[in-house]
C-alpha cells in the first residue's frame, strides 16, 4: 500500500502541467508511459489529453481500419508485361521511395500508398503515363534511387519509429 502510495506521488509529481504541454513532443513509449502513469495517478484530465494525441498518431488501439488505398502497387501493364522483370522492381523500389520522400516532407505517419498512386508519381516525376515507360524512364529511376534511395528510407526509418504509432 505504501509503495502503491509513493509510485502515485512520484508519478503524479512528473505529470505536472509543463509534462502535459509536452505531450505533443514525446516519442510514442514515452507517451505509453505517460498514459500509464496518468491511470497509476488516477489523473483523467492529463489521460485524456494522452489518449487524444495517441488518437491523433493513430497509435495502438486508435489505428484506423485499414484502408484499401494502403495496398495499392504498380501494376504489371504496358512496359512491365514484356520488359525484364528487374524493370519492374526498379520501378517499384523508385516508387516507394517517392512516397517515403512525400511522407517526410509532409511529417505524416499516414500509410505511403494513400499519397499518390504510381501512376501519380510518374506523370508528376517525368510527364509520362505507365504505358509511356521505357527503358530510359528505367535508368533515370534507378539513378534516383541509387543516388537518394538509402538516404531517405535512413531518414524515413527514423521519422517513423520517432513518430508513428508506437513502433
Amino acid at each position: 500500500m505504501i509503495r502503491k502510495n509513493l509510485l502515485a506521488l512520484t508519478l503524479i509529481a512528473v505529470c505536472s502541467p509543463a509534462f502535459a504541454q509536452n505531450i505533443e513532443a514525446m516519442n510514442p513509449k514515452e507517451l505509453q508511459d505517460a498514459a500509464t502513469a496518468a491511470v497509476t495517478a488516477e489523473d483523467a484530465d492529463l489521460l485524456l489529453e494522452i489518449m487524444q494525441e495517441m488518437q491523433r498518431r493513430e497509435m495502438l488501439f486508435f489505428r484506423a481500419a485499414e484502408n484499401p488505398m494502403c495496398d495499392r502497387e504498380p501494376q504489371k501493364e504496358g512496359y512491365f508485361s514484356t520488359a525484364h522483370p528487374g524493370h519492374f522492381s526498379t520501378a517499384r523500389q523508385w516508387y516507394f521511395m517517392k512516397l517515403r520522400e512525400t511522407r517526410l516532407g509532409e511529417e505524416s505517419c499516414e500509410c505511403l500508398m494513400a499519397s499518390a498512386s504510381f501512376g501519380e508519381i510518374l506523370e508528376e516525376q517525368f510527364g509520362i503515363t505507365a504505358n509511356d515507360i521505357s527503358k530510359t524512364t528505367i535508368v533515370k529511376m534507378q539513378q534516383e534511387r541509387d543516388e537518394f534511395g538509402r538516404l531517405i528510407e535512413s531518414q524515413y526509418q527514423s521519422f517513423h519509429r520517432a513518430n508513428c504509432r508506437g513502433e
